[in-house]
């Protein structure tokens, strides 16, 4: 049985204000969340990421770093008592990943190390004695070594792709429902590739996930059931129906006509579309 099973929303009196002005505020019934794995697409706007942000707070799921609530997070917590989760058993855990999260993050954790090693050098020139001089160390090596400890190799000397990808694996616990919210956003396609086999591996593990993402990478998990937001409409797709999908086929089979200097006459009346003759 999965942990989250499925949220229900009860309009309130006014619903001109955000989040109740998104059209899959009142469709949200029609997602079910009963597969390990449940990916949610669609266009910029479509209501993904107000999804997201429900389910976390709901859940009070933790936040990398414990990020600060932006205005949508704050709109979203005047509302919570709109919604109602349907759940299963209670997970491990419930941890909610963004890549614009896990950005300003790394960046948190190297001003972090840089002061601490500024403190340091401070130290070694104001306190004479040796005794007093350790004394004044051990709180800024303490954070140093905390932070070697948990990441090893400085997280911000390495791409973001390979920083997120360790930062999601040393999060992972068997039986944890994980959220996340386009992580794309700092993977290449070959890392989205290993992140997917990560979410595979995890969810043998009673792991369940729930991704807002516009990658066709992620998105062509086997077992995953993948909703399109139509308009603000969720509707059940299989990979192949998914419109990006069928758009970056036609790209990548026409990418030459898709960037010829005819496609458009001079006075930007279209000629022939790329797609004539499919």
């Amino acid at each position: 049985m999965p942990y989250l099973r499925q949220i229900l929303y009860r309009p309130p009196s006014r619903r001109d204000v955000y989040p109740h002005t998104q059209v899959l505020m009142t469709h949200l019934a029609d997602i079910s969340f009963d597969q390990p794995v449940t990916l949610l697409t669609g266009d910029n706007g479509a209501g993904k990421t107000t999804l997201m942000e429900i389910l976390a707070q709901k859940l009070r799921a933790v936040r990398i770093g414990g990020t600060e609530a932006g205005l949508r997070a704050e709109a979203v917590a005047r509302s919570l008592s709109c919604f109602t989760l349907r759940q299963g058993r209670r997970a491990r855990q419930n941890f909610y990943f963004t890549a614009e999260d896990f950005i300003k993050y790394i960046d948190w954790m190297e001003q972090t190390r840089q002061e601490a090693r500024q403190d340091l050098e401070r130290v070694e020139r104001e306190f004479s004695t040796p005794l007093a001089r350790e004394y004044a160390r051990m709180p800024h090596a303490g954070t140093l070594a905390a932070l070697e400890s948990r990441y090893g190799a400085n997280l911000a000397e390495r791409s973001h792709g390979e920083g997120f990808l360790d930062f999601f694996r040393s999060r992972l616990v068997p039986g944890g429902l994980y959220l996340m919210d386009e992580p794309e956003g700092a993977l290449s396609y070959e890392n989205q590739y290993v992140l997917a086999l990560m979410i595979r591996d995890a969810a043998k593990q009673a792991c369940q996930f729930v991704l807002a993402t516009h990658s066709p990478v992620l998105t062509a998990i086997p077992e995953a059931m993948v909703y399109h937001l139509d308009r603000g409409i969720p509707r059940p797709y299989t990979y192949e129906q998914l419109p990006d999908i069928q758009f970056l086929q036609l790209f990548l089979e026409r990418r030459a006509r898709f960037f010829m200097e005819d496609l458009t006459d001079p006075q930007g009346e279209e000629a022939d579309s790329p797609d004539d003759g499919v």
